[in-house]
């Protein structure tokens, strides 16, 4: 069958700007990103793009993210990528531990 795109033929830094500019916007647009083809997976899995993901405050997040064992994991990967978010979250949640 024909290919009607030359877009998986583009250099993985594209693919990985790409990812991160969609990335960027929310969580959701990287998740669909995420499924558009395997090259966009591939990109999506990066550490670099894992580092900049929209991770919504807590009281957006929906609610399935938080309890989904595949939305475990993926927040699990972003915070051991260090992902500045979850890190300053994790400071708090331990800062407020510690104080009670």
């Amino acid at each position: 069958m024909e290919r009607l795109s030359v877009a998986v033929e583009l250099p993985r830094d594209v693919w990985l700007a790409i990812a991160i500019k969609v990335a960027s916007n929310s969580i959701e647009d990287q998740c669909r990103f995420h499924m558009m083809c395997y090259v966009a997976r591939d990109a999506g899995e990066e550490d670099t793009m894992l580092r900049v993901v929209s991770i919504p405050p807590p009281h957006d997040m929906k609610l399935w993210w938080r309890c989904d064992p595949i939305g475990q994991s993926f927040f699990k990967r972003c915070f051991e990528i260090g992902h500045p978010e979850l890190l300053f979250r994790e400071a708090l949640q331990e800062l407020y531990i510690r104080r009670t």
